[in-house]
């Protein structure tokens, strides 16, 4: 990290030897190695200078620490997108052990069935049209109540019924309850494969029954996984049964890029104007509101009125403007929806009031606060309720966002909340399109750009609208009852 006096680089280990000086000439550091290590950049001392210079075009500009927080951290991170990340849980309801149980004796009816068939066909017993012969042949050769059959059964049922016991209360057996259900919306495909795994496990149980008697440890050891399975089976037919399904709950988590940057700028500002002197150019936030004893000035100011006037949705918007002398340059009164500044808000008015043809543009963000301001324009009795007057949406307007590039957008929950209790008319006023993704807790803040190029943007759009009759095509009449327009340029800057 280089050192702002003296130019001298200073690794991490003359930080710490130093307390945080450089090596050289003493000099105290504001940035600490390390912050922004998460960035393809990081937040040094001659960052912070340049951004100075940058941001207030070279100490010509005021600029709110909003502007200076988004400055530097746009050179800090390359993408500026909200990244969105879903995690998922599965829920699922617990097993009824009784319904469980009887559709597993019905499972192992249909099992030994399968099986006493099977060993007929290998006896040829079912060949033999003999009734008479074939009873006989059943109790001789002791096909049903074979002993070794009978302790297969009893072993599988066994396990089949501890299993489903153990399960009740088992989280495990929830995730394979759940996983089958998922991965298989289809329940018809999953039971055929169930049903296949039955068939191969009768063939190989009839192998094992022929086998000598040192296949016991085997057969018992197949009784077991047979009657874990047949538990697995009952427990997913009894889910679809009851309609137990999964219960997926997803849960969005928004990342918005710059956070730890923003915080990293904001908790620098202090130490900086400690070290370096204070900041000239800053519109500190805490001083944003005037006092408020109420100024009178001289009866041949009040005479006078302004031709058009800014309204922001922010204190801090108004603030900036009127700091850069934007109403001078205008002849236009510059107000916040607040009131803002207090202390000549009643005047100002009053001397608006004086003029037929006075134009009102209104500069917010994009957000559900900020394409309400015209709305509240129109109808709070201390604006313009009872007025003809002409107002222009200036924006931030959803649409303008739609075709602008690299515009830092964030989303944050509550303003998703915000947007879906809009009033209907501010809904009627947006298109679809718009609408869903204010719902979605998008924002776009004028703060996010640099002061020179939102003064340009706002000259352009009073330059644009000055007269009517001058360039219809960028006008969106939004109630011609009230002279309402918003101003249709495809992008915001």
């Amino acid at each position: 990290m280089k050192c702002i006096k003296c130019r001298t680089n200073n690794n991490r280990r003359d930080w710490n030897t130093n307390s945080g000086k450089c090596k050289k000439c003493g000099h105290h550091f504001v940035c600490e190695p390390g912050i922004g290590r998460y960035t393809s950049r990081k937040l040094t001392d001659q960052l912070f200078a340049n951004a100075i210079a940058h941001i207030s075009a070279n100490n010509t500009l005021y600029f709110t620490v909003g502007q200076f927080e988004y400055f530097v951290a746009r050179q800090l991170i390359s993408d500026i997108k909200p990244r969105i990340t879903e995690s998922r849980k599965s829920r699922i309801k617990k097993i009824n052990f009784n319904s469980c149980l009887s559709i597993s004796l019905l499972l192992f009816s249909l099992y030994a069935i399968l099986n006493v068939v099977t060993r007929l066909i290998i006896t040829n017993v079912v060949f033999d049209l003999a009734i008479l012969n074939v009873v006989t042949r059943l109790i001789i050769t002791n096909v049903v109540f074979d002993l070794k059959f009978f302790l297969f059964l009893v072993t599988s049922l066994l396990s089949c019924t501890l299993n489903i016991k153990f399960s009740e209360d088992s989280s495990k057996y929830d995730e394979v309850r759940s996983e089958r259900i998922q991965s298989n919306p289809n329940p018809t495909t999953q039971l055929i494969k169930d049903v296949l795994v039955i068939i191969i496990g009768v063939v190989f149980s009839q192998l094992l029954y022929y086998a000598d008697k040192s296949s016991f440890f085997w057969l018992a050891t197949a009784a077991i996984l047979l009657g874990r399975y047949i538990s697995i089976i009952s427990m997913y037919l009894d889910d679809i049964i009851a309609g137990n399904r999964v219960v997926t709950t997803v849960t969005q988590q928004i990342n918005n890029p710059g956070l730890y940057e923003k915080a990293a700028v904001k908790n620098s500002i202090d130490k900086w104007e400690k070290t370096n002197g204070v900041i000239e150019k800053l519109l500190r936030a805490d001083t944003s509101r005037q006092t408020t004893r109420v100024i009178t000035p001289n009866s041949d100011i009040t005479a006078y009125s302004f031709d058009r006037l800014v309204v922001c949705d922010k204190d801090s918007i108004a603030q900036f403007l009127i700091a850069n002398n934007f109403h001078f340059e205008r002849n236009c009164a510059i107000l916040s929806i607040s009131g803002y500044p207090q202390n000549i808000f009643e005047i100002t008015m009053q001397m608006l009031g004086r003029n037929p043809d006075l134009q009102v543009y209104a500069l917010h963000d994009c957000s559900p606060q900020g394409v309400s301001l015209v709305y509240q324009l129109r109808t709070d009795a201390q604006w313009f309720r009872d007025s003809n007057v002409t107002i222009f949406d200036v924006g931030i307007l959803p649409r303008q966002v739609f075709k602008s590039q690299k515009i830092w957008i964030t989303r944050l929950k509550e303003l998703a909340l915000q947007a879906k209790s809009l009033p209907t008319e501010i809904q009627q006023s947006l298109n679809t399109e718009e609408l869903k993704w204010l719902m979605e807790g998008n924002r776009v803040e004028l703060e996010s750009f640099q002061p020179q190029k939102l003064i340009q943007i706002l000259n352009h759009s009073i330059a644009t609208n000055q007269h009517l009759a001058l360039d219809e095509q960028s006008l969106i009449i939004a109630d011609q009852s009230t002279n309402t327009y918003l101003y249709a340029a495809e992008n915001f800057g």
